[in-house]
């Protein structure tokens, strides 16, 4: 293992080395894991699908179709340079070696920053919180501009089956927040991430266990809060 392939000694490297000793190894995704990575992708299936099928029968009912195409170019923005720059590069998994981010989430585009094992700041955090949330809601909110429509026009089943696709893309919605928050983000090493829901105890356990990254959050924990600033 040499210092350029893993500069901040992670310990979670998929490197042959055995993490049957750790406490924290059911505990965290600190290692590259295909079942995981699989089971990430699956769960947001149902809500994608919904949501541009949805937003293709309000295009094809309105002629309105500029929401599907913003929403297409936000998804890539925040999968790629946005999220890199806010998020990805300040993960463990982010320092590993390698040209492209390898965690649980599939990442097309290479690593755009260096790596910063420090915390996310404040405007870092509210990023993060505003696309989520625009990514998680915006097809439904479009769907209800489809309802509007269909009931100030044609109505009938059109405006039936608008209603059933918009239901449907919001209970999909909240289902993989929920699948988010309670799988991924309960297990996550990107801890200062909002969303991140390890315990101080855990958190403070796998720092401990890699100095390098401890080091860069010294000071950064808040006496006796649970999130950093």
């Amino acid at each position: 293992m040499t210092e350029g392939k893993n500069p901040h000694h992670i310990c979670g490297r998929a490197d042959g080395s055995s993490c049957d000793d750790c406490e924290l190894r059911q505990k965290l995704i600190c290692r590259e894991a295909q079942a995981e990575r699989r089971f990430f992708v699956i769960s947001q299936l149902p809500f994608l699908t919904l949501s541009f099928f949805g937003m293709g029968m309000v295009g094809l009912a309105t002629g309105v179709w500029w929401p599907i195409f913003a929403y297409s170019l936000a998804g890539i923005a925040f999968l790629g340079p946005v999220e890199m720059a806010v998020l990805c590069r300040h993960c463990p998994h982010y320092a590993r070696e390698g040209p492209r981010l390898r965690c649980i989430a599939p990442n097309p585009f290479p690593k755009l920053f260096p790596s910063d094992p420090s915390p996310l700041n404040r405007l870092e955090k509210t990023i993060v919180i505003l696309f989520s949330l625009f990514l998680l809601f915006f097809p439904s909110l479009v769907q209800a501009y489809g309802i509007w429509s269909f009931f100030a026009g044609e109505g009938g089943f059109a405006l039936l089956g608008m209603v059933a696709v918009n239901f449907a893309t919001a209970m999909a919605a909240l289902s993989f927040g929920r699948t988010l928050i309670h799988h991924f983000c309960s297990r996550c090493v990107n801890f200062s991430c909002p969303f991140n829901r390890v315990s101080e105890e855990t958190a403070r356990g796998y720092l401990e266990r890699n100095p390098a990254i401890q080091a860069a959050w010294n000071g950064a924990w808040r006496t006796g809060g649970r999130r950093r600033s």
